[in-house]
């Protein structure tokens, strides 16, 4: 199914060629379909059965332990193409797979740290 059922990541400044190949991930082989939990469809008028829609982030949240979840963000936290965070998830996302996250907000704030200082 792979073989012939494909994602790519599209950024939107790679809309347009040649910068699709510049900006845009992809294609990979992917499953999935329109009627299983792993959603991802494509044009029934198109029989290339390149994805059209699908998740742009998982999350597994057990409500009873939210300390405890996962979760994937298939591109990364950035949509700067050179930037150390982009794509970091992205073989998580295409193997369904995921990462711990962080639900805790003592630990979440313990770890926020934000420092300014004057201009010289």
């Amino acid at each position: 199914w792979g073989d012939v059922h494909k994602l790519t990541f599209e950024h939107p400044a790679g809309k347009k060629w040649p910068l699709n190949y510049l900006f845009n991930l992809g294609p990979f082989a992917i499953g999935g379909g329109t009627s299983v939990i792993n959603n991802t469809a494509w044009s029934r008028s198109d029989l290339d059965f390149v994805t059209k829609v699908g998740a742009s982030a998982r999350r597994l949240i057990d409500f009873s332990k939210p300390e405890e979840s996962l979760g994937v963000l298939p591109t990364g936290n950035s949509g700067h193409r050179w930037s150390r965070f982009h794509q970091v998830d992205r073989e998580l996302h295409l193997n369904n797979r995921y990462r711990p996250q962080q639900m805790n907000l003592d630990k979440v704030n313990q770890d926020l740290k934000l420092t300014l200082l004057p201009k010289k």
